[in-house]
């Protein structure tokens, strides 16, 4: 079977060789099973009749002889299954379909289907009796002349001339072919190509081998029918196409040698690095070989490169700064056959790219040996400075290469890409500072430089006494405070005297800081509405593989931090002017505002009309006790920065009222005055938003003080006092009323609340079991205030 698969693959390559134009007659040896065949070559006529001399007068066929179509008939000559069948059928298959050798009477005269046909009859008897060109013989004698006529027969059966000339054999005395001439070996990689002229007597070739000259010489190839070769067993096309036989080497399903049999003898080889001698006989159509050719040699050698190495990985060795590179080991070549040579050692080459250009590599270190038997991967560790790039991750892309004893260089393996992790975190963020708004905190710092940035992300935590670190352990008075902690609890560790550690509340990536041009900016909206607590914030940079900048959890000593709370950025409203006094030299202006916590000065402007313009001609500083008020001759210049802990924590009465006395007007003429609060961070209330006073708008005589009627329990709430008083609340004649608390009689009164458009007051900040003493001003309607009520208490 094996046979007939190698000949039907050889019958596909190329055409086959030039076929005798005239009737040949062939004899077997002296035997029992002595035969002359006849054959003839394809022609436009299909039947014939076969005369023998000497020899009757009649046909030697009983009926004209042509391509036989009784499937019966055929596997007379040709039984299913045999060799010459699988010939037939395999030789003869058309789009991977093989023939049935039966309808080999339907072959298209002319096709090339009969073209083949032609080349498997010339080899082949039993084929070409079936085909209709040869006819056998058996009645002959030996040692007889034979000369044979072949007539052409047409359609009607009536004999119209010899179809070829005639053909003469002596039967038993077989004549032996001449040798092809012209023969060459030419050696390949386990592999020898021999070529030898055309001999067209032949019906095929036997290809001897040896490896020594004077033999023993055994036959290679398993068919004599041979292919026209047209191309060298370097791969380029010969000169002309010329007879030939591909000795090659046969493997096994590991890629090692292996023996195959021709003629029932093991063939092994050809091998590379071992001379061999060859030699080519002709063989008639009875397989009778004639005399050799003359002797030609080759000695195939290792022109295969090895296998592409497989298997490629690349691995990072941070620690080291080293990239490692593997590969799985092989002992064989491209074809997958083993290397003859032997496979000695690789090279790596590095890439910038994985498409780069091979000729582009890098190669690195040197070259890495074949490991010892059983060991199954090679590494090669790449060291070359400045594989970690300053910024970022550069990925390099590794090539191997496998070279041989014979200096056969493989291909170029698969890229495969790694690189060295980004360890180095960018910079800590730069001048950063902080501003308080009224609902929020804006940070701004200056941009990184680092071209790996990916964003920062603002951190925020509690400041403590106005330090911005307060977990950090490095601070001393934190460590004793621990110390002292641990000592009076038995605790092993203590907590620091802190609020929270750092929280993220926000973030800017890169390409929103990169548009913000050369500051960054972050407004911190999340602050908890009129909050007065001072926040520490803290940025954090970070680079695409998320390296953070600086320490964590405290800050280290180049990273800043800032303290910031919301500053109020609503001015106070204007005073109301309570009174104008004229003096001899000046006029006095008093006045009442609405308690606020942060107020720090009143200012009063003076216009020569009612509608301005109005200049600053003085006014007074507010400041919790014990500092006393200051009168103010310019404008009230707040801190550079008010601390974040300076938060009053209530009102008093001087923070509602005041005074001062213009000595600068001059008599005899009218003045407007207006009164305007400043707040502790600067705000000034707006001068169009208060209400001017004239000095004809004056009254003396103060509004009557209220009177106290009852300070007693709510009944509907359980922590509540009603402060009652008369007159009862007129907005015609009063804006309102004053209620101010103490904790004894003669102790330091507090307003409580705001100016009450009411003639009662629900004091809800109260304890029970404590007594509480109340005191009642009234406000008429030009801001006059009245006396004090008497003093009343009451209690829960």
């Amino acid at each position: 079977m094996k046979r007939i698969l190698i000949v039907a693959c050889l019958l596909l390559i190329v055409a086959h060789n030039a076929h005798p134009q005239s009737m040949q007659a062939v004899t077997s040896t002296p035997g029992p099973n002595l035969k002359v065949v006849v054959t003839w070559p394809l022609s436009t006529v299909t039947r014939f009749n076969l005369y023998r001399t000497p020899g009757a007068s009649t046909p030697l066929n009983a009926s004209p002889i042509t391509r036989m179509s009784s499937c019966a008939q055929i596997q007379s000559v040709i039984p299913m299954g045999s060799d010459d069948w699988n010939l037939l059928s395999t030789g003869l298959t058309q789009n991977n379909v093989p023939f049935d050798p039966c309808s080999i009477s339907t072959i298209t005269p002319g096709s090339p289907l009969e073209k083949r046909l032609e080349f498997l009859v010339r080899a082949n008897w039993r084929i070409a009796v079936v085909a209709g060109q040869a006819f056998v013989d058996s009645g002959v004698t030996a040692g007889t002349t034979y000369t044979y006529e072949l007539q052409r027969v047409n359609a009607l059966g009536n004999e119209t001339g010899p179809a070829f000339p005639d053909a003469s054999v002596t039967a038993g005395s077989p004549v032996a072919i001449a040798p092809p001439s012209s023969p060459s070996a030419t050696a390949g990689d386990y592999r020898v190509l021999v070529l030898w002229g055309d001999q067209p007597q032949a019906a095929g070739f036997r290809v001897m081998r040896a490896i020594n000259a004077a033999g023993p010489y055994q036959q290679v190839n398993a068919s004599p029918l041979v292919t026209r070769i047209a191309t060298g067993v370097d791969g380029k096309p010969l000169a002309s196409p010329s007879n030939g036989f591909l000795d090659i080497e046969r493997w096994d399903a590991n890629g090692l040698p292996d023996t195959h049999v021709v003629a029932g003898v093991a063939i092994d080889g050809p091998r590379d690095a071992v001379t061999y001698y060859y030699r080519v006989s002709s063989i008639d159509i009875l397989g009778q070989a004639g005399t050799p050719s003359t002797t030609v040699s080759a000695t195939p050698v290792d022109k295969t490169p090895p296998a592409t190495p497989s298997g490629v990985t690349v691995t990072a060795l941070d620690p080291q700064s080293q990239i490692e590179v593997r590969w799985t080991t092989s002992a064989v070549d491209a074809e997958g056959h083993a290397d003859s040579s032997g496979v000695t050692g690789y090279t790596v080459f590095r890439y910038d790219a994985e498409n780069a250009p091979l000729a582009s590599g890098v190669q690195i270190g040197g070259v890495v040996p074949q490991p010892g038997p059983g060991v199954q991967t090679a590494v090669a560790l790449d060291s070359s400075p400045n594989l970690r790039p300053p910024y970022g991750e550069k990925t390099y892309w590794y090539r191997v290469r496998a070279a041989d004893a014979n200096g056969n260089i493989s291909g170029y393996s698969a890229a495969v890409g790694g690189h060295l992790k980004d360890i180095t975190p960018p910079d800590p963020p730069k001048n950063l500072a902080a501003e308080g708004f009224d609902t929020y905190i804006e940070l701004k710092w200056f941009p990184n430089t680092e071209p790996d940035l990916d964003h920062y992300q603002i951190f925020r935590s509690y400041c403590h006494n106005g330090k911005c670190n307060p977990c950090d352990p490095s601070d001393r008075r934190q460590v004793a405070a621990n110390e002292e902690v641990n000592a009076a609890t038995g605790a092993k560790e203590g907590k620091t005297p802190c609020t929270g550690e750092y929280q993220p509340v926000g973030s800017v990536s890169f390409s929103q800081a990169k548009t913000m041009g050369t500051t960054v900016a972050f407004r911190d909206m999340t602050i908890p509405k009129n909050s007065p607590v001072c926040y520490s914030y803290w940025i954090k940079a970070y680079d695409k593989v998320q390296n953070m900048s600086g320490t964590w959890p405290f800050p280290s000593p180049n990273e800043q931090t800032v303290c910031q709370r919301l500053r109020d950025r609503t001015p106070p409203d204007p005073a109301i002017i309570s009174g104008l006094f004229a003096r001899e030299h000046g006029v006095r202006v008093e006045w009442i505002a609405a308690p606020v916590q942060d107020i720090r000065a009143y200012q009063v402007y003076r216009a020569d009309q009612e509608s301005g313009p109005y200049k600053f001609v003085g006014g007074m500083t507010v400041e919790p006790p014990p500092i006393p008020p200051h009168i103010l001759t310019s404008p009230y210049q707040p801190p550079p920065l008010v601390k974040c802990d300076t938060i009053p924590l209530v009102t008093i009465d001087s923070m509602s009222m005041g005074a001062f006395t213009d000595e600068t007007a001059v008599a005899k003429k009218i003045y407007w005055y207006k009164v305007l609060g400043v707040d502790q961070s600067g705000n000034e209330s707006p001068v169009a938003k208060a209400a001017p006073m004239s000095t004809f708008t004056y009254t003396a005589a103060p509004p009557a003080a209220p009177v106290i009627t009852a300070v007693t329990a709510s009944t509907s709430a359980p922590f509540e006092l009603i402060v009652s008083w008369t007159p009862t609340f007129d907005p015609a004649t009063t804006q309102g009323f004053a209620v101010f608390r103490a904790d004894s009689q003669a102790g330091l009164y507090r307003q409580v609340g705001t100016v009450v458009k009411a003639s009662e007051f629900h004091d809800n900040v109260v304890v029970r079991g404590v007594t509480y003493w109340y005191k009642v001003v009234g406000v008429d309607i030009s801001g006059q205030v009245s006396q004090p009520s008497a003093v009343v208490s009451g209690s829960l």
